[in-house]
């Protein structure tokens, strides 16, 4: 695993009312970005950040912070 140094670290919140598509969003965002080998979905119980087992059966995130390591691409400029 790579480690960071401080200045590198970027936090983001993705924030949005419910059933809005922040789970699918950062689980895409992951897949794309290399951190996943996967692309879950919240309907089919295999989304990333949802992994407790009341997530899953419900499809819907319970209201607590959930966090997604991600590394990325470094800019050009």
């Amino acid at each position: 695993m790579r480690v960071y140094k401080t200045p590198e670290i970027r936090n983001v919140a993705v924030v949005g009312h419910g059933a809005s598509g922040k789970t699918s969003l950062v689980d895409a965002l992951a897949f794309v970005a290399g951190t996943s080998k996967r692309h879950g979905s919240v309907k089919d119980g295999t989304a990333l950040t949802d992994y407790t087992p009341d997530e899953i059966e419900r499809k819907y995130s319970i209201i607590s912070p959930s966090r997604s390591p991600n590394g990325w691409m470094r800019s050009s400029t």
